[in-house]
């Protein structure tokens, strides 16, 4: 059975602002930035625990092509994004988010 995934509020406020200034640097960037979250996520979904530990109970799925992490917790029957994180921003601005 694959896991429901959702995105804490704070984490789908990141995604969109990715998404928005990719979509100001070039047309149809935004875009294929969605898309690559989009198969981050299902990768996600399909191997949870495959991708590394960078807290406990938290993951780190990096995305290729974009700077960008999903953080995420697996809870029970769910995965929670906690963040779209920037790579290149303070690593530990995530930190203290629940899920």
């Amino acid at each position: 059975m694959t896991p429901r995934v959702v995105f804490r509020p704070l984490a789908r406020a990141e995604l969109r602002e990715a998404r928005r200034w990719y979509e100001e640097q070039v047309p149809g960037l935004g875009l294929e930035f969605a898309k690559a979250v989009e198969r981050a996520v299902e990768a996600v979904a399909d191997y949870p625990l495959a991708f590394t530990e960078v807290e406990p109970e938290f993951r780190q799925c990096v995305m290729p092509r974009f700077p960008y992490s999903l953080i995420y917790r697996v809870r029970e029957s769910t995965i929670v994004i906690v963040a779209v994180h920037h790579q290149r921003r303070d690593p530990d601005a995530w930190r203290g988010r629940t899920a």
